[in-house]
């Protein structure tokens, strides 16, 4: 079975409350590896079920204690539910924020992947590939939206297009806008931009298929706009740059 390594990046998680048998809530993650050390990165409004410039309860239940990540095997359609621990035995939660806190919505949760296993980190240097970026080039968002997937744990990926000016920044805040047709479950997700063929690069035109990470995708700007918000790649170096050494190297999934 052929597959593209960015399928086995996006994982499907689940959030619960210490005892509960149903999630509160239900979003994307992927992983990347920074110095040797693992992390999760997913949006700060999944591990709280909060809203991250209010503060403020999503849909009811908030703060939930794990996250259930379904990862991948080294088997191909075969998945392991493993859990995560979001706080520690005194209610500190375990995972880094950016230094302006929860304004940015995104979080990475350190941890020590267990041998059975399959890991395919995100590589963030791919954010660096000088493909050229304008409004209205098409980009990819790999996700779980409504939960649902391509088939057993393999993300879906949905089209949509860069809507707004790239050096921008969207409400002060490191944020760009795609138009795309997304919906709940995919916050926390990858966005990438794919070229192939005559790839057009910042300043010339070259054969080959090249994916540049683009950002992390937290959601749309109210229910009624098809108008989604991504979190720029820097972001997510800001955010692990602010780790607290005592977090590290974070849990051993079980």
């Amino acid at each position: 079975m052929r597959l593209d390594e960015y399928s086995a990046m996006s994982l499907h998680v689940e959030l619960y409350m210490d005892g509960a048998q149903s999630p509160i809530g239900a979003g994307t993650a992927f992983t990347v590896q920074v110095d040797n050390q693992n992390y999760l990165i997913t949006n700060w409004h999944i591990v709280t079920g909060r809203n991250s410039e209010t503060n403020d309860p999503i849909n009811g239940p908030c703060d939930p204690d794990i996250m259930k990540v379904w990862f991948f095997t080294n088997t191909i359609g075969l998945w392991l539910l493993k859990t995560v621990r979001l706080k520690d035995e005194n209610g500190k939660s375990l995972w880094i924020e950016h230094p302006s806190g929860r304004q940015i919505d995104v979080v990475a949760i350190p941890y020590v992947p267990s041998s059975d296993i399959y890991i395919r980190n995100l590589d963030l240097s791919t954010s660096k590939i000088p493909l050229k970026i304008y409004p209205s080039k098409e980009v990819s968002i790999i996700g779980y939206p409504l939960g649902l997937s391509a088939g057993g744990k393999f993300p879906i990926w949905k089209k949509g297009h860069i809507a707004s000016e790239m050096d921008l920044n969207f409400d002060n805040k490191p944020v760009f806008l795609i138009d795309a047709t997304t919906r709940s479950g995919m916050s926390g997700s990858p966005v990438v931009l794919r070229a192939s063929g005559m790839a057009e690069m910042e300043t010339s035109v070259t054969m080959g298929t090249f994916t540049k990470f683009l950002g992390v995708y937290s959601g749309r700007l109210g229910n009624e706009a098809e108008i989604g918000r991504v979190w720029k790649p820097n972001v997510v170096e800001e955010v692990i740059a602010n780790k607290n050494p005592s977090l590290l190297p974070g849990m051993i999934i079980t």
